[in-house]
């Protein structure tokens, strides 16, 4: 009889055990539903580094433009620099001119199709790091953009650029303020190279840089508009424009480039309207016959010039 109690007690004991392992096995699986909730709904703080940097991962998403997804990108994304738990976060694009690591968006050419690119992030805390990756669709441009026989395209630098011409343009060039919906901001490199049937060319405000040889050799032009907003014009860049009478440089130009007005031998007025003389390259007026030179009352730096012939040069200070 002893030993039946003995025998009776000792399962009654077995089975408690075994309920109490089963007991903390539910509390360990609790457990890790509830840090998940936590780190997903922020109802409660991770609190080791490993946490954190879960957690941030977690929650970590790229930011699209309005109208834009993952799946069809067009504009800039942003990119985040830090989570919702202070952690740091640095990213890789497997295709950089596509999609900078900053969130700089430039998509492929008309007629290119769309592009598939990977931003990788690192989210890091203290010594504990993880990784996620993001798969972008970046859609199909509408550049090169033609209008009005000028075409337009994206730089290297995101800018819209006028690249080229079609001959079929007539001799009165009119460039465009906005493209689909962006403003113009350069003159490309020989853009209007040898029109030499172009007589009057308008640069709309917006403009920032005429780059090197943008209307070299347009030998009718007789007259051209160059908007404050105009910062630098580039080497060659009206080289051999000979019909060229006149010329003013708006308020904010700090660079002239080398020959820039190489051989436009018929000026005869060049108005400056800086207060401080810009950057003039060695020769940029070589070639010019003998005209006047109007700045502002005032002006400074316009003692030493770049011709090579300063005897074809009268300085007076009327603007």
């Amino acid at each position: 009889m002893k030993q039946l109690t003995l025998l009776l007690l000792a399962g009654i004991i077995l089975i408690n055990s075994m309920s109490c392992y089963r007991n903390i096995d539910e509390l360990e699986s609790q457990y890790e539903k509830d840090k998940k909730v936590a780190l997903t709904d922020g109802t409660d703080v991770p609190q080791s580094d490993a946490e954190i940097v879960e957690a941030d991962s977690l929650a970590l998403a790229i930011i699209f433009s309005p109208g834009d997804s993952i799946n069809s990108v067009t504009k800039n994304v942003t990119l985040p620099l830090k989570g919702n738990n202070d952690c740091d976060i640095s990213w890789y694009s497997n295709k950089p001119v596509t999609i900078s690591s900053t969130g700089t968006v430039r998509q492929p050419d008309k007629g290119a199709g769309d592009e598939k690119v990977q931003l990788s992030a690192t989210i890091t805390k203290g010594s504990s790091r993880v990784f996620k990756d993001f798969n972008l669709i970046v859609k199909e441009g509408d550049f090169p953009y033609i209008q009005n026989y000028i075409t337009y395209i994206i730089n290297e630098a995101n800018e819209i650029e006028v690249s080229d011409f079609d001959s079929n343009m007539g001799n009165t060039v009119i460039i465009s303020s906005m493209i689909l919906n962006r403003s113009v901001e350069v003159i490309g490199y020989r853009a209007f190279a040898n029109a030499e049937y172009i007589t009057s060319i308008q640069i709309p405000s917006g403009i920032k840089k005429i780059n090197n040889g943008a209307f070299n050799n347009c030998s009718s032009m007789t007259s051209i508009s160059i908007p404050d907003s105009v910062t630098s014009i580039g080497n060659y860049a009206f080289y051999g424009c000979t019909e060229l009478s006149s010329i003013t440089i708006p308020q904010n130009v700090t660079i002239i480039g080398n020959d820039a007005f190489y051989a436009c031998s018929s000026l005869k007025n060049i108005y400056i309207k800086t207060s401080v003389a810009p950057s003039i390259s060695v020769n940029a007026f070589d070639g010019v016959s003998k005209c006047t030179l109007h700045i502002k009352s005032g002006a400074t730096g316009f003692t030493i010039l770049p011709w090579s012939d300063t005897s074809k040069i009268t300085i007076v200070s009327d603007l």
